[in-house]
């Protein structure tokens, strides 16, 4: 294997690579969400609160290449700590839930992914709201990978209620 797998929170030194990374898939990004994250400044603003003010998690699955010392995003989430306007019970929101198209199948990195939130909701006893409305995706498909991590259907939207909790 030419590469290394690493799988870890988002760091404040990876903030400019998430950053490059969702740059170069504006137009991805577009034709699945109909707004991109063109942004670079409002974008790297939500990444240091969720790295550097707690208001949210990141985690990311990186390919380390063993050949040119490249070091590429293969899957990420982000998380983030929100309250809805009336009630202050927090929950978790993900604002990306994203695994390069060419490691789908193969790798089982969205399963990775979706460990990592199943975990931290135990852990934080919050819940997650994932929304499941998007463009060009079958939500059908979404809905059923969901489900089959532990989530409930409602709506545009699965959420995963941490088991923790009394």
């Amino acid at each position: 294997m030419d590469y290394e797998v690493v799988k870890a929170h988002l760091k404040e030194q990876d903030i400019e690579l998430v950053l490059d990374f969702l740059e170069n898939r504006t137009d991805e990004f577009r034709d699945v969400l109909e707004v991109a994250p063109e942004n670079r400044g409002v974008v790297r603003e939500v990444l240091q609160d969720i790295v550097l003010h707690n208001k949210g998690f990141g985690y990311v699955i990186w390919e380390y290449s063993k050949i040119d010392g490249s070091k590429n995003i293969r899957g990420i989430v982000l998380l983030a700590i929100q309250n809805t306007w009336w009630s202050n019970k927090p929950f978790l929101t993900n604002l990306l839930y994203y695994v390069d198209p060419l490691h789908r199948r193969n790798k089982g990195y969205q399963f990775d992914l979706f460990k990592y939130c199943k975990a931290l909701s135990n852990l934080t006893s919050l819940p997650i709201y994932f929304d499941i409305n998007r463009k060009y995706m079958n939500p059908v498909v979404l809905e059923r990978f969901f489900k089959t991590q532990g989530c409930e259907s409602m709506g545009f939207q699965v959420l995963y209620r941490p088991t923790n909790t009394s």
